[in-house]
């Protein structure tokens, strides 16, 4: 029996032992593998607009250096992508934390694009990755998209505000569902239908990957809610609307009575946005959506560039996004917010 007990404590003791290096290790560090693991990685690329495969694409491997510089680091492994846009290789990784990226090059047409192997939340699949489409031939080219999603245009006296050195630019996109609720002072002007329009234009350009609801007589509730679009923002928690999920991008639309500058918007940095709307103009959906292409991330047009998007002069025949600006909206959802020029993510939001 003394001997079965010893026995028994032994091997007890080897448990607790193994349990300990878990117990003390601290959270969100992995434990090493003894050695590199092996992965077999396979993926289809597609073009973020159409869906159609994209083949010939060169894709590499590699382990982000230090500064997490974007077509940098080790190069793990190569592949082309074939006719179907299928990419399949393998590499070896040192664990669950290696900091690999793929460095995707398809050529002219697409923008290049960086992103984390393990990135896939925003795709329309775990085994795909989306590249975003140029159309040069409807005036989509490279200097148009850079503009409208990395913010290159507003600037052009400055000499550094150039479609091919944007990298400081970033695409600011609302993570959720949105929902837009107007100031009371709209209200008895009846002009929820030119919203809703506003809104169910801003979807088609989106292929519908996007809600975006316009709310009726709802506004934000409490003693210490801003009234005014100069007021601090975003409200206190507390006077979220009920009928607006937790989960979901709030956009409030205060009224502007003073020109210049009544129609401006910004943006807040996860969950809230709001537009200062010019009150003369609450009826015109053109101005509606041109606020509303904003808040969905889109920057102005470079300068002599017709379209909805248009800065200085405002595009004043327009009632919705040109064929171009729709191609260029129609890939956005297919990226997360802080992104970088050319299409990087590897740099934090």
């Amino acid at each position: 029996m003394r001997r079965e007990l010893k026995r028994l404590g032994v091997l007890g003791a080897l448990v607790v032992l193994g349990l300990l290096p878990a117990c003390q290790r601290r959270e969100g560090v992995p434990t090493l593998p003894k050695e590199p693991e092996r992965v077999r990685l396979a993926f289809r690329l597609v073009s973020a607009q159409t869906g159609r495969p994209v083949g010939g694409a060169k894709v590499l491997v590699r382990r982000a250096d230090r500064e997490r510089k974007a077509g940098q680091g080790e190069v793990l492994a190569e592949a082309v992508s074939g006719p179907d846009g299928w990419v399949e290789t393998e590499f070896f990784r040192r664990d669950e934390w290696d900091p690999v990226y793929l460095d995707i090059d398809a050529g002219p047409r697409f923008l290049h694009r960086y992103v984390w192997v393990d990135d896939t939340q925003y795709e329309p699949a775990p085994d795909v990755r989306t590249l975003w489409e140029l159309n040069p031939e409807i005036g989509a080219d490279v200097c148009l998209t850079y503009a409208m999603i990395f913010s290159c245009s507003g600037l052009e006296g400055d000499p550094r505000r150039t479609c091919q050195n944007c990298t400081y630019g970033s695409l600011r996109v609302p993570p959720d569902d949105v929902y837009v609720i107007l100031h009371p002072d709209f209200w008895p002007h009846d002009v929820w239908g030119y919203f809703e329009e506003a809104a169910r234009r801003l979807e088609r350009a989106l292929q519908g990957r996007w809600r975006w609801r316009i709310l009726r007589n709802v506004w934000l509730q409490g003693p210490d809610v801003p009234q005014r679009a100069e007021d601090p923002w975003p409200p206190p928690d507390s006077a979220w609307p009920p009928e607006v999920p937790q989960n979901a991008f709030l956009i409030a639309v205060f009224p502007r009575y003073v020109r210049p500058n009544c129609a401006s918007s910004a943006s807040g940095a996860h969950k809230w946005g709001h537009i200062a709307l010019c009150f003369d103009r609450k009826r015109e959906v053109r101005h509606i959506l041109h606020e509303f292409g904003h808040m969905a991330g889109l920057s102005h047009l470079p300068a002599g560039v017709r379209g909805l998007m248009a800065s200085r002069p405002y595009c004043y025949d327009c009632q919705d996004f040109t064929d171009a600006e729709k191609w260029v909206i129609g890939a956005m959802r297919f990226r997360r917010s802080g992104m970088r020029a050319p299409d990087d993510q590897l740099q934090p939001e």
